[in-house]
């Protein structure tokens, strides 16, 4: 008898634990009351090239900026009514990314856009409640197909893929853990932090962790065996060291699920071309020509050189300095915030694709807010500049 309660409990404890998660509310029936399904032909292609086929939308290639774009226009139906999301595409390649868009009566003029889970083949979920934009009255829905960004070159093969169809519908039990499972069991491109991170790697509005689910019933798995099954001393810490260990072995599962598919993307991109062409398949192509013409220009520099960089995004800074290894390179910023000494005359400044640093040649110096080197030009070229420090200031 005991075993049936500890049983019953656990699965009582799982249930309140999942539903939690979901975010499902009590008061919700148990499959949508109201629903608005569209085929995927009902939806424009605005960017890119698609035909309709039987009830589907195929895009045959993308548009400019290398994205698709499928909208249809609403008849301003009430975001609150319609927070969850269901859609199915067939063959969408993984080197794409996926986003939905919309427009809202009171901004027509502003298009939101949230990033989805990748579309498997079959039904996907999202649930729209997370979204803080998604509210008042929506007039067009559409979903953007494009390069996972700074991973895959806009110059990569594209696959033809189906938009197959598109489903709004009101809150249910159905719907909310439907939107948990694709959540925790969906595809995410990688991110900065997916080489280390066991649960999510995103910071996009998405539901409760699957890693503090899966921490606080096995936490309830130990308490309901002591509670019920009177399990003390060692019984109880042997139970604890196995539900530990299946919690850890489910977990990695999930993770090692999700970077079999990035690999697949991975290998999307890179197996069909030998080892010396994959170095030009990045998506910062343009980042690896700058850092190829700057080593091609300081070849000749002494190894101590220090070679500094400035450039418009955090993420084009590191980019650069990994492309200039080995080279004795850092980022500027860092280097002016970690000491008071004056960077050391003869040393390099590389400035791209921003105006935050910008050389006055009158004064024969390199200007920022508040901040001014003397240095001497040694570059300027496009979106590119690269300069010489001269002692003094």
């Amino acid at each position: 008898m005991r075993r049936v309660l500890f049983v019953i409990a656990v699965l009582t404890t799982l249930f309140v634990l999942l539903a939690w998660a979901a975010d499902a509310r009590w008061s919700n029936p148990l499959t949508p009351a109201e629903r608005l399904a569209y085929e995927g032909d009902d939806f424009r292609s605005v960017m890119g090239t698609a035909t309709q086929d039987d009830q589907t939308l195929r895009i045959e290639n993308l548009g400019e900026g290398s994205t698709a774009l499928q909208s249809i226009v609403l008849n301003g139906i009430d975001a609150e009514q319609f927070r969850l999301l269901r859609y199915r595409f067939n063959g969408l390649p993984h080197t794409l990314e996926l986003s939905l868009v919309f427009r809202r009566a009171d901004s027509p003029d502003d298009v939101h856009a949230v990033l989805l889970p990748w579309a498997r083949d079959g039904d996907n979920w999202f649930d729209l409640r997370h979204v803080e934009e998604w509210s008042g009255r929506i007039t067009e829905l559409g979903f953007a197909e494009y390069p996972t960004p700074q991973i895959v070159p806009s110059s990569q093969t594209f696959e033809p893929f189906s938009l197959a169809e598109a489903e709004l519908l009101s809150p249910s039990w159905r719907g909310d853990f439907a939107a948990l499972g694709s959540d925790w069991l969906g595809y995410w491109p990688w991110s900065q932090r997916s080489v280390h991170a066991l649960g999510r790697d995103t910071d996009l509005p998405r539901a409760e962790s699957m890693s503090l689910i899966v921490a606080l019933a096995l936490a309830a798995m130990v308490f309901w065996a002591a509670l019920l099954l009177r399990l003390r001393g060692l019984p109880l810490l042997q139970f604890c060291a196995v539900v530990i260990a299946a919690g850890w072995l489910l977990l990695d599962a999930h993770w090692h699920a999700g970077l079999r598919w990035r690999h697949i993307g991975t290998q999307a991109q890179y197996a069909a071309f030998a080892w010396p062409e994959r170095e030009t398949k990045l998506g910062d192509n343009d980042l690896h020509a700058v850092a190829r013409d700057l080593k091609a220009l300081l070849r000749d520099e002494p190894d101590e050189t220090r070679i500094l960089v400035h450039a418009s995004t955090s993420f084009a800074q590191l980019r650069l300095v990994y492309h200039l290894l080995p080279l004795n390179v850092a980022v500027l910023a860092q280097v002016i915030a970690a000491t008071d000494v004056p960077i050391p005359a003869g040393s390099l400044i590389v400035v791209y694709d921003t105006e935050a640093w910008t050389f006055d040649s009158t004064r024969r110096a390199l200007m920022a807010d508040g901040m001014r080197m003397s240095a001497e030009p040694v570059l300027q070229q496009g979106k590119l500049l690269v300069v010489r420090t001269r002692g003094g200031s």
